[in-house]
């Protein structure tokens, strides 16, 4: 490596254990202060992201279209249940999970991951990737709902109520955009984008504090290997349940949101299981690209903040011991 690859290391703070590399004149640490803007966004995944905004596209596009129209009998009793209204709002189904997004990361990757991230950049960066991946799941999720609803057409069990039909069966509802959703039944997508988000979040949790967690980084020891006290032990044991319970926990409340579109009548037993499988389904095939992505960016933002040209073959181990990090540049 040439001179101008590697800065001069400064200490983080006294204590640390760890040392911050100055790049640029600036200490990569937790300030703002010399913040590599381009280098964090330069990392983050675009293409995916731009691809998951076409979906949201796709989606508002579908939610235009008049879906499907299937013919109804007024004696059938399968879509003769009471317009009771929501009991969990559409916004609600979609807030609130983000909102977990928002709490889950700052909390681990600013706190509990504090000392494994080194600094702010890989905080930032994991918090954002997370988001964008989650972003993506949650709209190819809407898509394929939107476009299942609008060619299926499946009447919803409160149809009748809401079309009003007269004796020709024509509906009497002017309102037609009320009508049109009493068309798209299945599937749910209230318990379909739940679903995708709250998996996500549940096995972000387990990566985190199972996988991420577990590691040493240079300057910091680990449990591996060393003999815990019982008070210790007990303590981590508590720990590892409470994120197991926070992780269990999220995959309930989509439970509990396909059974109340089941109770208030918006769908039936099979839309809101094919949400839960379909959500479910698109937080599998997407959260591994999420881990692969964040482990690349983690450690490209690790090596330049230890000195080190990523790109040019140099190479940085997380597994290194808690006495010193090693260094190995690999013949270009």
């Amino acid at each position: 490596m040439e001179g101008g690859d590697v800065g001069a290391r400064a200490p983080l703070a006294a204590g640390d254990g760890v040392e911050v590399v100055a790049l640029g004149g600036s200490e990569w640490s937790w300030s703002l202060r010399g913040f590599p803007w381009m280098l964090v966004l330069g990392l983050l995944s675009w293409g995916s992201f731009l691809v998951g905004l076409g979906y949201g596209i796709a989606s508002a596009v579908l939610v235009t279209l008049t879906p499907r129209i299937t013919s109804f009998s007024q004696d059938n009793p399968a879509i003769s249940a009471p317009n009771k209204g929501d009991t969990i709002p559409a916004f609600v189904v979609v807030l609130v999970p983000f909102v977990l997004w928002f709490i889950l990361a700052f909390l681990f990757e600013f706190f509990i991951l504090r000392k494994h991230n080194i600094s702010l950049p890989v905080a930032v960066f994991s918090a954002a990737n997370l988001l964008m991946r989650i972003v993506e799941t949650y709209l190819g999720t809407v898509v394929l709902q939107q476009l299942s609803a609008v060619l299926l057409g499946q009447l919803r069990p409160e149809f009748l109520a809401v079309c009003m039909p007269n004796a020709q069966n024509e509906c009497t509802n002017e309102n037609m955009s009320e009508v049109n959703d009493a068309r798209k039944s299945y599937f749910s997508g209230h318990v379909s984008t739940s679903m995708c988000i709250s998996t996500f979040l549940a096995l972000y949790l387990m990566y985190v504090w199972c996988v991420r967690y577990e590691r040493c980084p240079p300057g910091f020891s680990t449990f591996v290997g060393k003999k815990r006290s019982f008070g210790a032990a007990l303590l981590r044991q508590l720990a590892d349940a409470l994120v197991f319970f926070l992780a269990s926990s999220t995959i309930i409340l989509s439970v509990v949101v396909g059974v109340s579109r089941v109770i208030d009548g918006k769908h039936f037993t099979a839309d809101a299981n094919a949400g839960l499988i379909v959500g479910f389904s698109f937080t599998i095939l997407f959260f591994p690209r999420y881990v692969i992505l964040n482990e690349r960016g983690i450690r490209a933002l690790q090596s330049s903040l230890h000195g080190i040209d990523h790109r040019g073959g140099a190479h940085f181990d997380l597994a290194l011991d808690s006495t010193a990090a090693h260094e190995e540049t690999l013949p270009v």
